[in-house]
């Protein structure tokens, strides 16, 4: 499950990852990432929404 998270790391690009256990040991100490609560859809598509529109959300 871990792979395109460490694939992305590896090419620093930007992560938008659910906030659960795998994906913060996955990922460590990788700066360039933006959590999003697995069970909150809102806040996934607010994310989304930020990024689409040029915010900075990492």
């Amino acid at each position: 499950m871990g792979v395109p998270l460490t694939e992305a790391k590896s090419f620093q690009i930007p992560i938008l990852a659910a906030d659960l256990p795998y994906t913060h040991e996955t990922i460590g100490t990788y700066d360039n990432v933006s959590f999003f609560d697995a069970d909150n859809a809102i806040m996934l598509a607010s994310k989304i929404v930020k990024i689409v529109s040029g915010d900075n959300v990492f």
